[in-house]
């Protein structure tokens, strides 16, 4: 009853403005949700005298909250896009500059995501092989080699996979990412062997070498969310590097110690009040430089593992040693497919399906697993990830230089990415899709959000974090109960990752409200 009286009122009010003599400016009514309303008067010049135009003009909460947040000081040199869409209807419900390309962040595992589920489907998986060469004696000893074929499996070993919170893992959740190994020897036992008179040969050679993005920041690749896919990932492909301060001499250790990283350590010791260690990872090789000047007592930092395979390959041999298999403990990598020797198969060791990993992906932001993805994708489909998506939406503005978004080089439009959720809706994958994003107070990267909040059980959604650069995207439940899809990109803002995150997220309680 009172949207209708509202109704009549603003009616009454067009009629008797336009009703009025010599006025050439008409009264303009927007014909949103009547949230809030501004109401402004200037005066018209007309051949009698001035008249006072009252002009009308209604705001939605979302318009409102974006006219707030880009009035910020910090944000008035960057860019800005925002789309949302009503799935229901395919009605736009907001947009601003929804076809500017923006650096994405994370928001590109959206397209890697969704792409991986629907080339590969939700329940594929990645496989790593056991097999031997040679033969077995009468005693039990294998007079040849024990072979890991690498399948391309991003989470052997992983702690996404036994961890209840990733970030800290415990001593008892490590020894549960090794557990697999444990599988491997009972399976090498029941064909009988009990001395291995050979080598453990890995092979990583199911992806190229040349996995890792020419366009990431050298200054990030020394970070774990830089590690480098392989075609034998093992333990996140990362290690634990810690610095420890003797007198002048500092001393370095890595864990696993079976990991095989060259230490180039040249940072030196000082009396000063605070410490600068840089780690530099160079690409393709196991050596990681520190630099700097240390005085505290002991530094521990998280860094990549440079060579995944060859780590495997010798915590194998320890195993199977601890176990009664005795073995010479010589590793090495080779590809399994250019050794002429007959082989016979052991063991097929399977990852989680794919609806699993893209689970921990978008609410962990894994940038390894993304890699992981993109990769085999294109290796199963012979098509890029992009090309893919040419078929279905468009792509105006999309430019793909990783999986993960990492890279700066990638660049997307809020357009795009709805399109992409509004793909996905329609696809018989979108409940592993939907299920696969994160949810506020819960779980991920949306852990922090506030817990009374109207996105609490009404938002799915992945953000995205680089310096200066967020981004949201998902799908939000409104006020009705209709399904949007948003996106909500900027590039160049100048605020702390906890400020921007918590001002972006009135924008998304806004959206709420969007009918």
């Amino acid at each position: 009853m009172k949207n209708i009286l509202k109704k009549i009122i603003l009616l009454i009010v067009l009629i008797s403005t336009v009703s009025c003599k010599n006025i050439d400016t008409q009264t303009i009514i927007k014909e949103n949700k009547l949230e809030d309303k501004i109401i402004k008067t200037k005066p018209v010049k007309t051949k009698n005298k001035d008249k006072i135009i009252k002009t009308i003009i209604t705001k939605s909460k979302t318009e409102l909250a974006v006219d707030k947040f880009i009035d910020l000081p910090e944000i008035k040199n960057a860019s800005l896009g925002i789309k949302v869409v009503n799935l229901e209807t395919n009605k736009t419900l907001f947009e601003l500059d929804p076809n500017k390309s923006l650096v994405p962040a994370s928001n590109m595992k959206i397209l890697t995501g969704a792409a991986a589920l629907e080339i590969l489907g939700k329940d594929y998986r990645f496989k790593t092989t056991l097999a031997y060469d040679g033969k077995i004696d009468s005693k039990g000893t294998l007079n040849g080699n024990i072979y890991i074929i690498g399948g391309g499996d991003p989470t052997l070993g992983s702690r996404y996979l036994v961890a209840k919170n990733p970030i800290w893992i415990t001593t008892e959740e490590k020894k549960k990412q090794m557990e697999f190994l444990n599988t491997w020897v009972e399976e090498i036992k029941t064909i009988g062997i009990k001395k291995i008179n050979g080598n453990i040969i890995t092979d990583p050679s199911y992806y190229p070498d040349a996995t890792l993005s020419k366009t990431w920041e050298w200054g990030d690749l020394r970070y774990t969310f830089a590690s480098k896919p392989s075609g034998l990932t093992f333990l996140d492909n990362s290690i634990r590097l810690t610095l420890t301060k003797d007198g002048k001499e500092i001393k370095t250790t890595v864990s696993p110690t079976y990991a095989n990283t060259i230490i180039d350590n040249r940072a030196i010791t000082n009396d000063k009040n605070s410490s600068q260690i840089t780690l530099v990872a160079s690409p393709y090789t196991n050596k990681i430089t520190i630099l700097g000047t240390m005085n505290r007592s002991k530094i521990s930092y998280n860094t990549v593992m440079p060579d995944p395979a060859s780590a495997l390959g010798t915590i194998f041999s320890q195993v199977l040693e601890e176990q009664g298999i005795k073995n010479n403990k010589n590793i090495s990598i080779d590809k399994f497919k250019k050794n002429k020797n007959k082989k016979t198969f052991i063991y097929t060791q399977y990852s989680p399906e794919l609806g699993e990993i893209l689970s921990y992906m978008n609410k962990y932001s894994v940038n390894l697993f993304a890699e992981h993805l993109k990769i085999e994708v294109e290796k199963k489909s012979y098509r890029t990830i992009k090309n893919y998506w040419n078929k279905y939406i468009s792509t105006k503005g999309l430019y793909i230089y990783d999986g993960s978004g990492l890279s700066r080089y990638d660049g997307v439009t809020p357009n795009t990415i709805v399109e992409v959720f509004k793909h996905m809706k329609d696809s018989t994958n979108f409940s592993s899709f939907y299920d696969s994003l994160a949810e506020p107070g819960k779980n991920g990267t949306f852990q922090d959000f506030q817990k009374e909040t109207v996105l609490v059980d009404n938002l799915h959604g992945k953000s995205g974090t680089l310096t200066g650069i967020k981004s949201y995207g998902g799908y939000i439940h409104n006020i009705d109960g209709d399904l949007l899809a948003f996106s909500i990109i900027i590039n160049h803002h100048g605020m702390s990752n906890s400020k921007i995150s918590k001002e972006l997220e009135k924008i998304m309680e806004s959206i709420y409200y969007l009918k």
